[in-house]
């Protein structure tokens, strides 16, 4: 009797260490990247985006580089498919959105564009 509770034990342990290495992996797992990227409004000094996503969503993070000097405007974070940034200065600039999710972040996808001209 003693080696069938101890088998049982052995099976149990080795059955919930299985599950905690399916978790841990599904958790390294990279979000799938935001699609269809798109301006949807623009004026001298903002610039609107949407964007579509298929996954589980915890948040946006948004972005801008203005190519001229390479300034990087920081993150802002949103819950929406859609964001705007304002006080633009005129030039070009690049325009980023990522989303974070339970399995990490995805990768970045950008789309270029030039304020006030």
């Amino acid at each position: 009797m003693l080696k069938v509770l101890l088998f049982l034990s052995l099976f149990h342990f080795s059955g919930h260490d299985f599950d905690a290495v399916h978790s841990s992996k599904e958790q390294l797992d990279p979000c799938p990247a935001v699609s269809n990227l798109e301006k949807t409004g623009e004026t001298s000094n903002s610039y609107a985006m949407d964007w579509n996503y298929s996954g589980d969503p915890i948040l946006y993070k948004v972005w801008y580089v203005r190519q001229s000097d390479n300034y990087f405007s920081g993150y802002f974070y949103t819950t929406n498919t859609n964001y705007t940034f304002t006080g633009l200065s005129t030039g070009t600039h690049t325009f980023y959105c990522t989303v974070i999710c339970r399995g990490g972040e995805s990768g970045y996808i950008g789309i270029e564009d030039v304020i006030g001209a």
